[in-house]
């Protein structure tokens, strides 16, 4: 849909009213996959931007036999003809912008050399698994204030303490 200024966010459902108001529909395809030198995207106002796609999402994740893993979006345009996606490289196959994730315990690693399990393929020395993304909240109950080692066994996102790192590799701030 058309928006009213750089980057707005909007849901689903606004993109679709905007287009249809002026008899369109949202895009199909990402404005990445223009070709170098169709530079017709530049002058909309969501240029370099992220907007809605009447298709649905899907994610991967390949996991290396370490138990790293990274993320891929399988709808990646190719740097070779996409001159401004080089940010979107670190979402392909076989980037090496990998993390570490904490594997349930008692849970097998997927591994090539094991045959990947359903809903993954071998790819190389690795399996690319398919993946769905869930939301929710962990802490529901607001009279039940959880402590903070609970806090931290159920929520563990966020960095590396800089410590585990060698000496000079991040500075803190």
């Amino acid at each position: 849909g058309e928006c009213l200024f750089v980057a707005e966010r909007m849901r689903f459902a606004t993109a679709q009213a905007r287009c249809q108001t002026q008899g369109l529909a949202v895009c199909a395809e990402n404005h990445r996959n223009v070709p170098n030198g169709d530079e017709r995207w530049e002058r909309m106002c969501a240029a370099k931007q992220y907007y809605w796609l009447d298709s649905p999402c899907s994610l991967q994740v390949q996991v290396h036999s370490n138990g790293y893993v990274g993320i891929v979006d399988p709808k990646t345009p190719d740097a070779a003809t996409c001159s401004y996606c080089k940010y979107e490289e670190q979402f392909i196959a076989d980037t090496l912008n990998l993390m570490s994730v904490r594997w349930e315990a008692g849970s097998v690693l997927p591994t090539a050399a094991a045959g990947c399990p359903s809903g993954c393929t071998v790819r190389l020395d690795t399996c690319l698994c398919d993946i769905t993304v869930q939301t929710a909240a962990v802490f529901t109950d607001p009279t039940d204030v959880p402590t903070l080692a609970a806090v931290e066994a159920r929520l563990p996102i966020g960095a590396a303490a800089i410590d585990t790192f060698a000496a000079g590799v991040y500075t803190k701030c």
